[in-house]
C-alpha cells in the first residue's frame, strides 16, 4: 500500500526551501514621518521596558546593523548599561555637559565615572598647582606633574578613559567665574572645598597649638552663589568632599515629580 498524500508531503518536507521570517524592524510598525535610525532608537525603548533580557539582546543586535557606524559602536561599548536603564537615558547622557570643579581625591572618582558612563562632555575646573600630597590620593596625577596646573594635568589621563567624551581643562578660580558661565552646563559638581570655609573659623585656644573648627551646617558662600544660579537656571547642582575617613554631600536637582 503506497504512502498516503499527508505521508507523502511529509515525505517531501525536508526537501522544500522555507523563506526566513523578515527581520524585527520589519515586524514593528513605525511611526510616519520618523526616520529610520529614531525608529529603530524608539523601539528599543519600548523593548527595554517590555521585553525580557534575551528579546532584548536579540533587538540591540539588530541595531548595530542598522545605526549609523559610529552610533553601532556606541551601542555596543555601551551595551551593558543600556540594559540596565534604557537607550533614552543613554542619549540624555551622550548629550549632558558637567563641570567637575576641584581637582582633588573624590573628584577622581567623580570624573573616572562620569567618562567611561559615556556622558557628553565634562569640564574640569581648578586653579591649584600639583603638589606632592597631591600624588598620594590622585590616580590622574604623577610625579612629572609636579608643578603643573592641576585641571591640566588631570585632563590628559581623563581623556584616555574614552576618546568619544570631551574632556576640557579650565585654570580659572571658581570665584572669579561669571554668573552665565555655570548655565552652559547641565550639571555641576563642587568636591572638596577648603576644610576652613565649610566648617567655619578657627577657634585659637590657648592650650593648644592647632586651630580647633566649630562646625557650621551652611555651605561656602562660593558654593552658595554657584547653587543659587543652578537653580535659577534648573540645573542640577552637587557639593561633595571628604575628610579623612568622613564624607559630606549636598543634592539640589529641583523639583521632581517621581511615579512608580
Amino acid at each position: 500500500m503506497g504512502p498516503t498524500t499527508r505521508s507523502k508531503a511529509r515525505a517531501g518536507h525536508h526537501h522544500k526551501k522555507t523563506t526566513p521570517p523578515p527581520p524585527l524592524r520589519k515586524r514593528i510598525r513605525k511611526p510616519r514621518n520618523m526616520p529610520e535610525s529614531q525608529a529603530q532608537i524608539t523601539e528599543g525603548k519600548l523593548l527595554v521596558s517590555s521585553c525580557p533580557f534575551a528579546i532584548y539582546h536579540i533587538h540591540i543586535t539588530h541595531l548595530h546593523h542598522h545605526l549609523p557606524r559610529s552610533l553601532a559602536d556606541e551601542a555596543a561599548l555601551y551595551d551593558r548599561q543600556i540594559r540596565l536603564w534604557g537607550l533614552e537615558a543613554q542619549q540624555r547622557m551622550r548629550n549632558s555637559n558637567i563641570l567637575v570643579a576641584g581637582m582633588r581625591a573624590l573628584s577622581n572618582e567623580v570624573c573616572k565615572n562620569l567618562v567611561l558612563a559615556g556622558v557628553g562632555a565634562v569640564t574640569i575646573l581648578d586653579h591649584a598647582i600639583v603638589s606632592q600630597e597631591d600624588l598620594g590620593a590622585q590616580f590622574f596625577l604623577a610625579a612629572v606633574d609636579v608643578g603643573k596646573n592641576r585641571a591640566k594635568a588631570a585632563a590628559e589621563r581623563v581623556r584616555l578613559l574614552n576618546p568619544r567624551v570631551t574632556v576640557t581643562a579650565d585654570t580659572g578660580h571658581i570665584t572669579s567665574k561669571p554668573d552665565d558661565f555655570f548655565a552652559q552646563f547641565d550639571v555641576v559638581c563642587l568636591t572638596d572645598s577648603d576644610l576652613r570655609s565649610l566648617v567655619g573659623r578657627p577657634l585659637l585656644l590657648l592650650c593648644t597649638t592647632f586651630p580647633v573648627y566649630l562646625y557650621t551646617p551652611s555651605l561656602p558662600p562660593s558654593q552658595l552663589r554657584v547653587d543659587v544660579l543652578c537653580r535659577a537656571n534648573e540645573k542640577a547642582f552637587y557639593a561633595a568632599g571628604t575628610m579623612g575617613s568622613l564624607g559630606y554631600i549636598f543634592c539640589d536637582v529641583g523639583r521632581h515629580t517621581y511615579i512608580e
